[in-house]
């Protein structure tokens, strides 16, 4: 970095970054001079906290993280890749709604059937990655949910796994809903002894089971249930600390609508749940889409282990560490928040060291400059493959 007073008294900074040299001009006289001074410290830290937080998205090991194992790897998944990426009666071209095509990259969907493809991501990634010319990739429907597993497929989310059956590669997608609220997060000003100490969710009914009755205890102890295991144990109990509500129904029948309609409340804002202390955090159809912003908040995260991972690895998220794990049928809630009334230091050093892993996915950018990295190393893998 270099500093230059010009003849018209104006200071000229110069710092050499890695798109080239920066300038930046400050006039130069007493008052002025502090503002100046105040400027460029604000944008070196920015600088650098941005820098600092890339080195820790873009450490190789971590790349690696993304991609599909290296266990996962067969002669037969090769071939049935290698079919996918060449042959568009294998795999069918995306529907012209879900349609990209940037250059000679192309994007084929397994499942046309589904329409939401994430279009804006999929561009913002193939921005800042390098040259993509005449590379097909094979997208997952959106959630990944009936990702076929003898073929390697890029999606915003996967089964959390053993390793020899990971053949999906992460990338940042659906990033406006959940990401959007991440940085609202990380500045939130109330700390978490002055939240109420209230345990709180809203959503939707998303996920499976909806359709067992209500009162039918087998999906108690099926992951996949917990949602609904969430809602008709707690959103009637009528407790102080506990407040479960829907705020939509969606994906049932006009029969099941019915039945939960009951269960619908008042839709929170966000702000309005970051009052309180313990936010719960269930999966639906694939990833919860609260979680991201809740771990980043001065609140503490109460969930169930995910069975699922995006671009944040929810795998590499621990019990009593990042969140207060839950049971699959939530029957232990009240015990797990009467444990963090008894224990305020020890849960609110959970949500600090929850904000804290989620410090490098402050802004879209970084996600998306991790994205464009994950995509390089994907390709590279797949070439010395033979697949491309």
């Amino acid at each position: 970095m270099s500093r230059t007073l010009r003849s018209d008294s104006r200071l000229v900074v110069k710092r050499k970054g890695r798109t080239g040299t920066r300038s930046l001009t400050f006039p130069h006289h007493p008052v002025p001079k502090c503002l100046a001074c105040l400027i460029l410290a604000l944008f070196l830290f920015r600088r650098t906290y941005t820098v600092e937080t890339r080195k820790v998205l873009f450490k190789e090991e971590v790349v690696d993280a993304y991609l599909f194992d290296i266990l996962a790897v067969t002669e037969s998944r090769i071939r049935a890749t290698r079919r996918g990426v060449s042959q568009q009666q294998y795999f069918p071209p995306a529907d012209q709604h879900c349609s990209l095509s940037l250059g000679e990259v192309k994007l084929m969907r397994w499942d046309k059937r589904h329409l939401v493809c994430y279009d804006r991501d999929y561009a913002r990634i193939f921005q800042r990655a390098g040259s993509l010319q005449g590379v097909n990739l094979l997208v997952c429907d959106q959630d990944c949910v009936r990702s076929p597993r003898h073929v390697f497929t890029v999606a915003k989310s996967r089964s959390i796994e053993n390793a020899v059956n990971r053949t999906v590669t992460l990338l940042p997608l659906n990033t406006g809903r959940h990401f959007r609220n991440v940085p609202a997060a990380l500045r939130d000003g109330l700390t978490y002894e002055k939240k109420l100490p209230v345990a709180i969710w809203r959503g939707s009914t998303t996920g499976l089971c909806w359709d067992v009755p209500i009162n039918e205890k087998m999906a108690a102890d099926r992951t996949e249930c917990a949602r609904r295991n969430l809602v008709t144990t707690w959103a009637k109990k009528g407790f102080d600390n506990i407040d479960i509500g829907l705020t939509n129904i969606v994906q049932l029948s006009k029969k099941m609508e019915s039945k939960y309609s009951s269960f619908v409340k008042k839709e929170i804002p966000i702000h309005d749940i970051l009052q309180h202390r313990y936010i719960i955090s269930v999966e639906g159809n694939d990833v919860a889409t609260n979680l991201k912003w809740a771990l980043a908040s001065n609140s503490v995260v109460f969930m169930p282990p995910p069975t699922r991972e995006s671009i944040i690895l929810e795998s590499k998220l621990s019990p009593w560490i990042h969140y207060v794990p839950l049971l699959h049928n939530f029957s232990d809630l009240q015990v797990k928040i009467k444990y963090c009334d008894d224990n305020p230091l020890v849960c609110q050093n959970i949500s600090s060291t929850a904000t804290k892993f989620m410090l490098p996915f402050s802004t879209r950018s970084n996600i998306f400059s991790l994205g464009a990295r994950i995509l390089e190393a994907f390709l590279i893998e797949m070439k010395g493959l033979g697949v491309f």
